[in-house]
């Protein structure tokens, strides 16, 4: 009974991200079509030391972020979502909700109302693919790889006698 038990609770995913990678499952088994009814827009905006990604949703649309590696602030300008929260908890937002994500942030919504939401980031890198290489891991465990990284680099940065204290 255990091991049949455990096999079923096995296709339910257990941990936030995994719910997320399901959602996008079904998604991606709707039709093209009704998938491209509902694609984001993207506006990307410079000004000196900032870099601004604007995306346009339109009401119905479901969105699911990539992970962020540094906090970001996030304002929705326009509209209102339901927005799954890094608590679990489900909140309603409307325009003039703003956000600092932390790093690590993963999100997912569905757009109540034709949205405008923005996400910011400082930078003066007008490319693109360089900017989403440097702020986006494409998935957590591309994160976690990242944040093992720096966590290497800090040690390898720190002067011996610093190392040796910690030990």
């Amino acid at each position: 009974m255990i091991a049949a038990l455990s096999r079923v609770a096995s296709r339910y995913p257990t941990s936030r991200d995994q719910k997320i990678d399901a959602l996008e499952a079904e998604v991606l088994k709707q039709p093209a079509e009704l998938r491209a009814r509902f694609e984001p827009e993207i506006v990307h905006h410079f000004a000196p030391g900032l870099y601004a990604r604007e995306m346009r949703l339109p009401k119905g649309a479901f969105i699911s972020s990539k992970v962020h590696k540094y906090p970001g602030l996030s304002i929705l300008s326009k509209g209102s979502m339901a927005l799954h929260m890094d608590d679990g908890t489900t909140k309603i937002v409307r325009e003039g909700f703003h956000i600092v994500a932390p790093a690590g942030t993963r999100r997912v919504a569905i757009a109540l109302e034709d949205v405008v939401w923005t996400c910011m980031h400082p930078t003066d890198e007008t490319d693109i693919e360089k900017i989403e290489s440097h702020f986006v891991a494409q998935t957590p465990g591309e994160y976690l790889d990242f944040v093992q990284q720096q966590q290497k680099q800090l040690e390898a940065d720190m002067p011996i006698n610093q190392q040796e204290v910690q030990r």
